[in-house]
């Protein structure tokens, strides 16, 4: 979802791009940082959701009753 909002919506993925380009100049670095960082913060927006999945199996198998 994340990733659609970077791409599709808005100047998400521009924005980034130019902050990167602004620090590391055009190469290969940049574009490893790119990815990188669309990969953690794509990463880091689904954390929470997944704790939660993680937890709803948990508790529905008797394991979270405290």
């Amino acid at each position: 979802m994340l990733l659609l909002l970077l791409t599709l919506c808005g100047p998400g993925l521009q924005t980034l791009c130019d902050l990167l380009s602004a620090w590391l100049g055009p190469g290969l670095m940049f574009q490893l940082a790119l990815a990188a960082s669309v990969v953690l913060l794509v990463s880091l927006a689904d954390l929470p959701l997944e704790w939660y999945r993680q937890f709803r199996i948990e508790q529905g198998f008797g394991f979270n009753r405290g």
